[in-house]
């Protein structure tokens, strides 16, 4: 497989914002160095940032490893728990306003991808996804949670394995 290891010094090895119909597959990403830890990292970070939307986004046999990030550096509890410092694949709204329907994400889906030895969340999902699917994924050594979701609508999660890891966890 194709690496991408952007050695501690990127905030993610893929940030995808406001793309629609893209596919990422059979990759190996890591960001991690031994002295270079920044407050927020991301294997892959996929979502929108200026648009109201996005669609069809799919991540399929990747490996994604040592995603480490630092809780301590200016962070906070609630950035710790809701996925915004540090996670394996994170894909979820940025823009915050009241209307809902102006900030969805619309058919996402991730298969086959073996997360191992992430410092927080290994897949962290949410905040206006409609259409999901999750299944046939490992996780191990998730630091905080194995998988984490809020504010999904017509999602399916199935046939992924955890290991060695803090919790699963959804919130609504």
């Amino acid at each position: 497989k194709p690496q991408i290891n952007v050695g501690g010094h990127a905030h993610a090895a893929i940030r995808m914002f406001d793309v629609s119909y893209c596919k990422v597959e059979n990759l190996e990403i890591s960001n991690f160095h031994q002295l270079f830890r920044e407050l927020f990292k991301f294997g892959i970070r996929a979502g929108t940032w200026q648009n109201a939307s996005a669609t069809d986004l799919e991540f399929n046999n990747i490996y994604v490893n040592k995603i480490r990030g630092s809780a301590v550096r200016g962070g906070n509890l609630g950035a710790i728990s809701n996925g915004e410092m540090c996670a394996g694949i994170r894909v979820g709204t940025d823009i915050r306003g009241s209307d809902p329907t102006g900030r969805t994400i619309y058919d996402v889906t991730i298969t086959n991808c073996t997360l191992i030895d992430v410092e927080q969340h290994a897949i962290q999902l949410g905040d206006y996804i409609d259409g999901l699917t999750v299944s046939n994924n490992n996780i191990n050594r998730a630091g905080y949670i194995g998988m984490l979701t809020m504010e999904i609508n017509n999602g399916t999660i199935e046939n992924n394995y955890l290991l060695n890891s803090g919790i699963y966890m959804t919130m609504a």
